[in-house]
């Protein structure tokens, strides 16, 4: 809930200000691509990178400032078997995902429209940026299992449902993260333009894949959450043991997303 609370509290801000009526408004659609980098990776595979869509609307602070709404959906996953190293490929997990992603951010338009929408001569034809903001994100990890994908959430596969043992409670699959990135807009028109851009995502967990801590003991898992899940948790074939590392717990996942939208101008700086 504390999120939901601080990316409302962060939009209000923004929605009700006073500069409102100075504004002039956009609204984009288009294509995108999501990549995951977390504990399941170990380099950049072209192999990983899923297509999405994406939609957003920006409000103009000033010809160098908006404030953009967007709302992305694209689909992220990995697999140890796809590892440059054997240690890797022996732990033999992988996972697939949604992401659903609502996002605010501030804009910093880097050659800024001072007559936008006035006359195309007097202003830049492409503008680079960079923009920062907050995010809510919802996933859901799975895996395949006997021809059958399962949600890897509730089968505590770290332990995370044996008491006094392993994570406290399990992991929430509703999170934040702070988009950072950047991109180039083209303004073939007063009304028209396309923007490409890239930005990463640093979340507040470690869990888009499912992965964190160490191996629980697989008798309490099988005792208390059932075969699959004592199955999903360890598939090494037994080259590891209870209390071995599993993933990484001092680094967080984070994923990117990176889009070519076409953008529609509704009106000019007042």
């Amino acid at each position: 809930m504390r999120y939901i609370f601080c990316f409302s509290l962060f939009l209000s801000a923004f929605l009700f200000s006073p500069l409102t009526a100075q504004r002039t408004f956009s609204l984009s659609v288009g294509g995108a691509s999501s990549y995951y980098y977390g504990d399941v990776t170990d380099k950049l595979n072209n192999a990983l990178i899923r297509p999405g869509l994406t939609a957003s609307g920006s409000w103009y602070l000033s010809p160098s400032v908006s404030i953009r709404l967007g709302i992305s959906y694209g689909m992220i996953g990995a697999a140890d078997s796809l590892a440059g190293n054997e240690a890797r490929r022996s732990r033999n997990l992988s996972f697939q995902s949604f992401l659903g992603e609502l996002s605010s951010v501030a804009v910093w338009h880097v050659l800024p429209d001072k007559r936008f929408g006035i006359s195309w001569v007097r202003k830049p034809h492409i503008s680079p940026y960079i923009f920062g903001g907050i995010g809510l994100f919802a996933f859901d990890p799975r895996t395949e299992i006997h021809g059958e994908l399962v949600r890897l959430q509730p089968l505590g596969t770290e332990g995370q449902f044996i008491q006094n043992y392993g994570p406290s409670r399990p992991y929430r699959l509703l999170q934040a993260s702070v988009p950072i990135g950047g991109g180039i807009s083209v303004r073939p028109g007063k009304r028209w333009g396309i923007r490409m851009e890239a930005g990463y995502r640093f979340s507040f967990t470690d869990y888009l894949d499912d992965v964190s801590t160490v191996y629980p003991e697989p008798e309490a898992l099988l005792r208390i959450r059932g075969a699959i899940s004592a199955e999903l948790s360890n598939r090494s074939g037994g080259l590891v043991g209870a209390g071995s590392q599993r993933g990484n717990p001092g680094a967080k996942d984070g994923y990117i997303f990176s889009s070519l939208v076409l953008v529609y101008y509704f009106d000019r700086f007042r």
